[in-house]
């Protein structure tokens, strides 16, 4: 997990490891807008893809975020003829467009794992959105 104020550049502060899906933030600053990066790590060599989120401290009170380390994932990719959605966090919607941004499908999803089948070959770009986050992934389907 990496955070800083918003605007924070990945990469240019410490990373901190946790082995939970609670986080305290401690230092933060009243009514401060602050970015926040989390990812999974499996092992040495094996990450998850960096998930962002923002959120904003009250006015005086100190924050305290559950961040969800594993948040919406697909899998496989690439693809072959069959994606699975997974989100702990429902309802959330699923947006598929084509590799030029044309939108070929909408789905709400009230579910944790949704199987769509996808039949025509390409490069596709997959938004899921939940209410907390957006999420946005490239799926090579062959």
């Amino acid at each position: 997990m990496e955070f800083g104020e918003q605007g924070y550049v990945l990469g240019s502060d410490t990373c901190y490891m946790l082995t939970d899906t609670m986080a305290v933030l401690s230092s933060l600053q009243p009514s401060t807008a602050y970015d926040i990066y989390i990812r999974s790590v499996c092992n040495d060599t094996l990450f998850s893809d960096w998930s962002y989120h923002s959120f904003t401290t009250a006015d005086d009170t100190v924050a305290i975020i559950e961040a969800n380390a594993h948040g919406p994932q697909i899998y496989p990719n690439p693809a072959q003829g069959e994606i699975h959605i997974q989100s702990n966090i429902t309802p959330y919607n699923i947006e598929i467009y084509t590799a030029d941004g044309q939108c070929i499908e909408k789905y709400t999803c009230y579910e944790t794992i949704k199987t769509l089948n996808i039949s025509t070959r390409g490069i596709f770009i997959v938004k899921i959105i939940t209410e907390q986050a957006e999420k946005v992934f490239k799926i090579l389907n062959q």
